[in-house]
């Protein structure tokens, strides 16, 4: 297969754990880091999280400045809050970075209506 794109993700909640573990099935995704505010998670391997094999290496980190600064990505999957303005500040730090985002965020299908501020 050709070039893979390189990924990070943010949230390991019921629905980011249900995205990181299709995420990790795809042969043209490179997923380089996991980040979690939970202090539970922090430091533990991905796979043993989700009970897989696929992704053993991924350790859950919380600081997302470190994984950005170590891993050049092209895109990075938010899967935190329905919430813009608890999302944004995350989304800023991706394009300050000039990482692409995806995000499973409700609001950012119409954020103008509502947040013309941020």
């Amino acid at each position: 297969m050709g070039n893979k794109f390189k990924l990070i993700q943010v949230g390991l909640g019921p629905m980011g754990r249900i995205i990181a573990t299709l995420l990790l099935k795809r042969q043209n995704l490179d997923l380089k880091g996991v980040v979690d505010i939970d202090p539970q998670l922090k430091g533990k391997r991905l796979s043993e999280l989700l009970n897989i094999e696929s992704g053993s290496e991924i350790i859950i980190e919380q600081d997302i400045d470190k994984v950005i600064s170590r891993e050049k990505v092209d895109v990075m999957i938010i899967a935190t809050s329905s919430s813009l303005e608890k999302v944004a500040p995350i989304i800023k730090k991706a394009i300050e970075s000039e990482i692409n985002v995806v995000s499973i965020c409700e609001e950012l299908s119409y954020p103008f209506q509502k947040y013309l501020y941020l």
